[in-house]
């Protein structure tokens, strides 16, 4: 008797496809198309793409985002990695 055994990988907590059974239309997202409100008081919004909205691109270091902007926006940007200093 014969058992098929499937392994499923796991990286950085979600599942790897197999490379074999990828399709082009699994790496597509139609979030980016659509401008966001910007009209905040940083005349900007940022709409990040992350595995949770298309999972195939774990472990592929892809990271996308939509930056939309109001006339003299700007996008807000902190540093932990840096002391704040006072």
């Amino acid at each position: 008797m014969t058992y098929l055994v499937r392994r499923i990988t796991m990286v950085n907590g979600c599942t790897c496809m197999d490379a074999k059974l990828a399709q082009p239309d699994q790496f597509f997202t139609s979030r980016l198309h659509i401008p966001r409100n910007s009209s905040n008081k940083f005349g900007s919004v940022v709409s990040p793409i992350t595995v949770s909205q298309v999972p195939e691109l774990n472990t592929l270091g892809i990271a996308l985002a939509r930056i939309d902007y109001t006339p003299w926006g700007v996008v807000p940007h902190t540093c932990t990695l840096v002391p704040p200093r006072f």
